[in-house]
């Protein structure tokens, strides 16, 4: 699925560069964190008819067949994105301190997600 090779791209992406703060391409930290978020607001219409009867891993029914927890998925990640935002702020402004948690916000609300929708 397009939206989300490019959510995982762009996160790769930040982490490369938060790894290594001498980076050639260090000034697209900001760049990538806000294509994250705005890629990350196409998430609820990732699903937008069901193709079929995919059961995801854990037993639960795929995205359409309960939206109110997929859209609560949904503004967990847009929440965390638009921490990674800020924190992406702070380290091109030299405070590196709160970009780790911010990406580990948006790992653990992708998993979350994954855990229960990700199809088969």
């Amino acid at each position: 699925m397009a939206v989300m090779s490019i959510l995982r791209l762009h996160l790769k992406a930040i982490e490369t560069l938060a790894a290594n703060q001498k980076h050639p391409y260090s000034e697209n930290m900001l760049r990538h964190a806000s294509a994250l978020k705005s890629s990350a607001q196409l998430l609820d219409h990732v699903y937008p008819d069901p193709p079929g009867n995919r059961i995801a891993k854990s037993g639960v029914d795929a995205p359409w067949n309960d939206p109110k927890s997929f859209d609560a998925q949904v503004e967990q990640s847009l929440k965390a994105t638009k921490e990674l935002v800020k924190a992406s702020e702070q380290w091109m402004k030299g405070n590196r301190e709160p970009l780790a948690g911010a990406i580990k916000s948006v790992r653990n609300s992708c998993d979350s997600c994954h855990k229960i929708f990700r199809a088969h």
